[in-house]
């Protein structure tokens, strides 16, 4: 990552119930997982913010967050209890943020979904790593399982009456891709000019199609946008994975994704916002194995 000018990484959390927060991986339900804390310490000593974000509730295909309302899940309580022991355990670190959940509500904003389940729920997830006293980057997706950036023009506002620190994730799939680049541009610009602080918090080729990349990529370098890569993983048949195993650039019939987002993230940019901090407060030894559950990525826009 360090050669592709990676600056933040963002964590897949699986299993959010049984993940351990500390101490050394563990095998659970099958799966060996390593600690949060572990996963950020390495990311703090190569310079990157961790963006830890749960996918699934116990790690069992019945219990995915994508798609989901959050609020109207049977684990709902367990799932606000469990991320204040997150909370609590990162609020002193300032350079692991905290996404709420993955990809919420279905893509046609139907299973129930409005606006306003949207921002009560969004409300009470905030409130509730708030409460810990944390004050952490809070990253918040959209609707439509995490494409849809209407909801944050139309609610926006009112979810961060009253709070700080919110950063919000839009993802980039049909919903942009499919988008010709000025209207991509317009729709960067719209949020920039609305006061949000936005980034986007996955990319790639595969999704429920199969799309070209580069026009959005175009788009997000003319705006200075934030884009994160799904998915730094070696695997050359997987289509959305940027390296082969050899950890080259993958290419291999996906548009030349690997050396086209290598590409974007290698060009100058604005440095780093924590790495006074990192200095300041030193870097764990930095010759410990690599550990992650699963691993997306991405950089900060040029100033």
């Amino acid at each position: 990552m360090n050669s592709w000018g990676i600056d933040m990484v963002r964590e897949f959390i699986g299993n959010m119930r049984d993940n351990p927060l500390t101490g050394s991986v563990q095998q659970i339900n099958g799966e060996w997982l390593y600690s949060l804390q572990s996963i950020a310490d390495n990311n703090r000593a190569n310079g990157k913010i961790t963006i830890f974000c749960p996918f699934g509730w116990d790690g069992m295909s019945s219990t995915p967050l994508l798609g989901n309302n959050p609020s109207q899940t049977w684990w709902w309580d367990e799932y606000k209890a469990r991320y204040r022991e997150i909370a609590n355990q990162f609020k002193d670190q300032p350079d692991v943020w905290l996404e709420l959940w993955n990809e919420p509500y279905w893509w046609d904003r139907s299973h129930g979904y409005s606006d306003d389940l949207w921002l009560s729920d969004m409300q009470q997830m905030v409130d509730n790593i708030r409460s810990t006293g944390a004050t952490n980057i809070i990253v918040v997706p959209g609707a439509e399982t995490g494409q849809d950036e209407s909801v944050i023009l139309a609610k926006g506002k009112k979810l961060l009456a009253g709070r700080k620190n919110i950063i919000f994730d839009i993802h980039a799939y049909e919903n942009w891709l499919k988008d010709s680049q000025a209207n991509i541009e317009a729709r960067m610009q719209k949020l920039s000019d609305s006061g949000f602080a936005v980034i986007f918090g996955e990319v790639a080729p595969r999704n429920a199609e199969f799309m070209n990349p580069l026009t959005f990529l175009n788009a997000a370098r003319n705006k200075r946008a934030s884009v994160l890569a799904w998915l730094w993983k070696h695997n050359g048949n997987d289509k959305n994975a940027l390296l082969d195993s050899s950890g080259n650039p993958n290419d291999n019939n996906n548009y030349n994704w690997g050396s086209t987002y290598k590409a974007f993230a290698q060009e100058k940019r604005a440095a780093n916002p924590f790495t006074n901090w990192i200095a300041a407060n030193g870097k764990p030894n930095s010759s410990m194995a690599t550990p992650s559950n699963n691993e997306e990525l991405s950089l900060s826009p040029e100033a």
